[in-house]
């Protein structure tokens, strides 16, 4: 019989080879059990009713649903569920889109096993988890007010070459667009990494779109 303390797990991932990468590295520790696999939106909330996780790891790209929407539902449905995104370093819009809806973190899909392990684990427990490609102020408490930090620190043309990072332009491109040079937007977005405690434009995107900084 599984114990109270063991964290029951649905994977939620359209590619065979992720499902039973993540259930070999699951059924190596004891604490976690995977209860239940789902291929897409609609049946990962068949699934969520029929085997009651605790958490889900849930892909960002799949047929049919994707990743934030399927968030949005299963949130509604199951307001206690956990649920960390799976993730891949150019999905930013997907991954805070997803934040918005009720995700409490994300991990890149090449996450070593221990920081998986301990991901799930956290997030199960009801704190915010992620990689260590995930800044913590990704992930932190969403009781705080959305924003507030950031607006206070970061400048006008900041924000301005955050949005344009948002809608995935290079920095060559949003030197032209703002007439300014290649070197000033590379400090401006040295500046916004630090700034949002971000390692990268992803993250920096993934925060920003949280926060309610910029819009898609």
């Amino acid at each position: 019989m599984t114990s109270n303390s063991t964290v029951r797990v649905l994977i939620v991932d359209d590619h065979e080879v992720v499902r039973t990468g993540l259930r070999t590295i699951i059924s190596l520790h004891d604490s976690i059990e995977v209860v239940g696999e789902a291929t897409n939106g609609h049946s990962a909330i068949d699934q969520c009713a029929a085997v009651r996780p605790n958490l889900v790891l849930m892909d960002m790209k799949m047929p049919g649903m994707d990743g934030p929407t399927t968030i949005a539902r299963m949130r509604a449905l199951f307001p206690g569920l956990k649920i960390l995104v799976l993730t891949a370093f150019d999905e930013p819009q997907l991954v805070g889109r997803a934040l918005a809806a009720g995700a409490v973190g994300y991990l890149l899909k090449d996450t070593e096993e221990d920081e998986l392990i301990a991901a799930i684990q956290l997030a199960a427990a009801g704190y915010g988890a992620g990689a260590p490609a995930t800044s913590p102020s990704l992930v932190k408490d969403s009781r705080e007010a959305p924003g507030e930090e950031y607006r206070a620190s970061v400048t006008a043309r900041e924000m301005d070459v955050l949005r344009l990072v948002a809608s995935g332009l290079t920095n060559p491109q949003i030197s032209k667009r703002l007439s300014i040079s290649v070197s000033t937007v590379n400090h401006h977005v040295h500046n916004l990494l630090n700034k949002l405690g971000a390692k990268t434009r992803t993250e920096a995107v993934a925060i920003a779109l949280r926060e309610g900084l910029v819009d898609l």
